[in-house]
């Protein structure tokens, strides 16, 4: 099979589609489409950013694990590649685009807080929440 340039892109993009116009199912399919071609072409970015659509989607339909399964590893992806974005200067729109990440990471560990107060979730939300204050802070130095 060949692989066209920006397909994973486009799939995912398709899977954004289905799930504005409410057909989770088929955006369900697009996005695991777009992450099964993202992990094949080893394109780190794209596999993240389907993972954070897939968790998205999955928090709208009210699956909060399946969600944080999903963030979670967007995040562990972009805990990766932050050492190579640091060293590159960091697009102000890559870097918007990170912070989405978090933000939804920390809206969703304060929901799992709610439904499960002794799990912890409030603290885990809190110290993300400060980590991506002390990236903003450091990337602030790095590129004024």
């Amino acid at each position: 099979m060949k692989i066209v340039p920006g397909e994973a892109m486009i799939l995912n993009n398709i899977g954004l589609v289905y799930d504005v116009l409410e057909e989770k199912r088929t955006a369900l399919d697009y996005f695991n489409q777009s992450l099964d071609l993202s992990q094949k072409i080893q394109d780190q970015e794209s596999v993240a950013n389907t993972l954070y659509n897939l968790a998205v989607l999955k928090y709208n339909q009210g699956n909060l694990n399946e969600a944080l399964t999903s963030i979670e590893s967007a995040i562990n992806i972009i805990e990766e590649l932050y050492t190579e974005i640091i060293i590159t200067k960091l697009p102000q729109s890559d870097f918007t685009t990170v912070q989405n990440y978090y933000q939804f990471y920390i809206d969703l560990l304060i929901q799992l807080h709610k439904q499960n107060p002794n799990q912890g979730y409030d603290i885990k939300a809190y110290e993300l929440s400060e980590k991506l204050k002390n990236r903003q802070t450091n990337l602030t130095i790095i590129y004024p």
